[in-house]
């Protein structure tokens, strides 16, 4: 049986949602592995030891990484740890992205964006696990849509996804498990993922060096994505 732990970025421009799909017995050392990186790095430079991984906080030295602002190479190591973690768990990941622009234009009464990624994330997962095996959604809290996913779920378990590639769900199982993102490690490590290639996508670098660090980093999770696409409607 696969988790699938499920966070979001977004910008004017897109919105994205990422999967990371981690097999039931890979779960726990995984989430030690990636404790045992901010542990390390609380240590090391001073930041409190239930510092949540937030991929815009590491990236900009914010927040619980404020007292690493100075040290650049330091914080981009602490994400690349959290990447080889989730690699070394033989993790798989799926994303997902809309052009909020493009689905303002094309519909007169358009769905929240994490709703349309959503939907589309779940197909995706429900093709990744396959008939005979199972995955259980476990997705950062989302005030704003939660109880319209959960419904969603429900539906697409029973009659079917909508669009051109609608089908019956019957891999992703029970419901949405709902977490806050400080308790749980790997939807933190999901949160990296989805900052980073919302970054990549929608932003141009204008120093050579942090698009060198970029594509760096995505250097040691790209071998483990199975799909991503951003859709523009």
């Amino acid at each position: 049986m696969w988790f699938a732990y499920v966070d979001e970025s977004y910008n004017d421009a897109q919105h994205w949602v990422v999967a990371v799909l981690i097999e039931h017995t890979h779960v726990n050392d995984a989430q030690r592995a990636i404790r045992a990186v901010v542990a390390e790095a609380a240590d090391a430079f001073g930041i409190g030891e239930e510092a949540e991984l937030h991929g815009h906080q590491i990236f900009h030295g914010e927040g619980d990484f404020a007292p690493m602002k100075e040290l650049v190479r330091a914080r981009i190591g602490i994400y690349a740890n959290v990447f080889r973690c989730l690699v070394d768990a033989g993790c798989s990941i799926v994303l997902r992205g809309v052009s909020k622009p493009h689905l303002v234009r094309r519909y007169a009464y358009p769905e929240h964006p994490h709703r349309v990624a959503m939907t589309h994330l779940i197909e995706r997962v429900d093709e990744f696990v396959g008939p005979g095996d199972h995955a259980l959604l476990i997705a950062d809290e989302h005030h704003e849509t939660q109880s319209t996913l959960l419904r969603d779920l429900i539906a697409y378990q029973e009659i079917g996804t909508w669009g051109y590639r609608g089908h019956r769900i019957g891999n992703v199982v029970d419901t949405i498990h709902f977490v806050r993102s400080a308790t749980n490690w790997l939807v933190q490590g999901a949160d990296l993922i989805a900052f980073l290639a919302l970054r990549r996508a929608t932003h141009t670098e204008t120093d050579p060096r942090a698009q060198a660090a970029n594509d760096a980093l995505w250097g040691v999770v790209q071998p483990r994505i199975h799909h991503e696409w951003c859709w523009y409607p």
